[in-house]
């Protein structure tokens, strides 16, 4: 336990730093973007774009970047480091699934050194480690996704200035948030229909059987299992198991809370099909004080921008992209990849930057990738792989 024991880091979850409003809300106007907006026409299911074929692009990139740096290299493994270690905590979850199922106490060491692989992942670059919950399992999901929270929940804390210590257990109480479930029918667990009233009532029970599971291990410190038990609590008293208002939620809670809800939406699950992480962010953001914690929402929006990478989007000449890197200095023009032409034919990717883009293109709208049959993390693996780079371009 000395990882969770480190002299000299407060215990005090007290505060979170505050996240300067004037710099949010200068980007946040999303209903009446700069540009006259676009209505997004009548979604019908399209054919599948196929993958673009090995040709010239219909028109040149427009390329505002300088020479690639000596780093470029680097840059790209670490990426891709990055994405072993998300891996590798898919593994240490089912290991801690399967332990305390079988009621042996789970590895806590394993599960440490997942936690402090991922904090070194985060302090390399925040925001390359938040884009990694981009990347979706459906077919593991309740493996993937205590994972994808522990990432999320890692990079939100460590904006808002939690010490190593409050990481630590901010990774682990995020990690281990759902292991409740394990007292729950299998059956229920992997149902595709919507869940009865009964259903539900004992679904909603999960968070307070976590903690049994915890305490009976005995391996975990009490904040870890506040952060369990309230990642389903909401700051205005709607939540569960307990309906606690928010200042009675712990601070790791309303953390989780927040991650939770935001992997989950932009996940394809049993009973529930995926939300675009862009418009899974705007709901967020509509709640922001009445049901998550607004400095927590601010922390999010900050490492994703407005249009999370991987976001499908349409330009306002017809081309589609996908939402690569934000951009610092307007948090609603990121740099994309386009994939397609005006017509919507499919072409040789390449990266604009809507910032300083001399066609002056904007984004009038999110498209859902799944409807579109698009499959966004494809293009930016293989435009990574062909690169050797994540920044291919200034911003």
């Amino acid at each position: 336990m000395g990882e969770l024991e480190k002299k000299g880091e407060s215990d005090n979850f007290e505060s979170f730093d505050d996240i300067d409003d004037d710099y949010i809300n200068n980007y946040l106007n999303i209903a009446a973007p700069a540009q006259e907006p676009v209505s997004k026409p009548e979604q019908v299911k399209p054919s599948k774009i196929p993958p673009p074929p090995p040709k010239k692009p219909s028109e040149p990139p427009v390329s505002t970047r300088p020479p690639a740096p000596e780093s470029a290299e680097a840059d790209w493994r670490t990426w891709l480091g990055a994405g072993y270690v998300q891996k590798r905590g898919i593994e240490v979850v089912e290991s801690v699934i399967t332990d305390l199922r079988n009621g042996r106490k789970m590895n806590i060491q394993a599960v440490l050194n997942l936690i402090e692989d991922l904090l070194t992942s985060c302090r390399q670059n925040e925001e390359r480690f938040i884009n990694l919950i981009r990347v979706k399992d459906p077919g593991n999901y309740s493996f993937s996704h205590p994972v994808n929270v522990a990432i999320c929940s890692i990079a939100v804390g460590a904006t808002l200035q939690f010490n190593n210590k409050q990481l630590i257990r901010l990774g682990l109480a995020a990690l281990l948030h759902d292991i409740g479930e394990i007292k729950l029918p299998a059956r229920m667990l992997n149902k595709y229909a919507k869940y009865t009233g009964s259903e539900l009532a004992a679904m909603q029970k999960h968070p307070a059987l976590g903690v049994e599971v915890l305490k009976k291990d005995g391996q975990v410190p009490e904040d870890v299992l506040l952060g369990v038990f309230h990642h389903h609590e909401r700051l205005d008293g709607s939540g569960y198991p307990s309906g606690h208002l928010g200042r009675f939620i712990h601070p790791l809670g309303k953390i989780i809370a927040l991650a939770e809800t935001f992997d989950a939406m932009t996940s394809i699950r049993n009973n529930a099909s995926s939300n675009p992480p862009a418009d899974a962010l705007k709901t967020v953001y509509s709640l922001s004080g009445k049901h998550y914690d607004p400095n927590a929402v601010k922390a999010l929006i900050m490492l994703l921008g407005l249009y999370p990478m991987g976001s499908l989007v349409r330009l306002s000449g017809g081309q589609l992209a996908i939402a690569f890197t934000k951009n610092r200095e307007n948090l609603s023009k990121p740099n994309v990849i386009v994939i397609t032409d005006n017509n919507g034919q499919p072409i040789e990717p390449f990266l604009v930057n809507l910032n300083n883009d001399p066609v002056g293109r904007w984004i009038t709208y999110t498209e859902d990738a799944n409807l579109m049959q698009v499959d966004t993390n494809k293009y930016i693996q293989d435009f990574l792989l062909r690169n050797k780079t994540v920044e291919n371009i200034t911003y």
